[in-house]
């Protein structure tokens, strides 16, 4: 069965809460989506790779497919997720379901993106990094947003985010119009986004639904807005 989170309500599928998002914004622009993967294995396979090597379940697997079929018909479609499996598992069910459902459209999976560098944003020095992870275990994300863990290490949680999303805009402009880039992530990067860009402790958001995500769309000034589930934000970029 797909995890429950605290919150969510049956009458609620994974991908709801973002495909209504996106809906309330034009197609004929362009935007930006940073997703969690779909539901996850409960338990990780043997081996060194521990939690990075959980695959989808089948019921994942279905859920990432739906979500691509029922994505708005944006004109180009761009993929690309980290380094962890079901990051790309998700990745390629979103394409087969966007590309059944809209065949006459561009889309393309451009996988790691280093560009972007979506699965290691925040790494200053990766072998302190890979210390102070395996030292602080699950509570490393909240130590780093906290400023605990040294800076030689990790950029500070504002400035990691706000680089990773001037990087997403970056590429988002390049696009044509009618273009949505989505990134499929996993709840840490997720969660830690929405407590820089929306201020104060992330609390019961720390969980990111499976299919969940931060959606990045610019107003008619060109300013950056970001829509978290109700909330909305424009941001400045520094």
């Amino acid at each position: 069965m797909p995890e429950r989170v605290e919150g969510t309500t049956p009458a609620e599928g994974a991908g709801d809460g973002a495909l209504r998002t996106l809906r309330s914004y034009p197609i004929s622009q362009r935007a930006a989506l940073v997703v969690r993967h779909g539901a996850r294995e409960e338990e990780p396979p043997e081996g060194p790779s521990g939690s990075d090597s959980w695959l989808l379940t089948a019921q994942g697997r279905l859920d990432a497919r739906r979500f691509g079929s029922r994505l708005p018909a944006y004109e180009h479609l761009f993929l690309i997720h980290g380094r962890i499996a079901r990051t790309r598992e998700t990745a390629l069910e979103i394409e087969a379901g966007f590309r059944a459902s809209h065949p006459d459209a561009n889309v393309e999976l451009q996988g790691l993106e280093p560009a972007i560098n979506l699965w290691n944003f925040y790494a200053r020095d990766t072998a302190q990094l890979d210390h102070w992870k395996e030292k602080l275990g699950d509570d490393f994300r909240r130590e780093w947003v906290l400023g605990r863990v040294p800076t030689s290490a990790v950029a500070p949680a504002d400035e990691a985010v706000r680089n990773f999303v001037g990087r997403l805009r970056s590429r988002v402009e390049q696009s044509p119009p009618s273009s949505l880039l989505i990134a499929v992530s996993h709840d840490a990067h997720i969660s830690t986004m929405r407590e820089v860009l929306f201020g104060g402790d992330s609390g019961e958001c720390a969980r990111v639904r499976y299919l969940e995500g931060i959606l990045l769309t610019w107003n008619v000034s060109g300013q950056l807005v970001v829509h978290w589930r109700d909330e909305v934000a424009q941001v400045t970029l520094r």
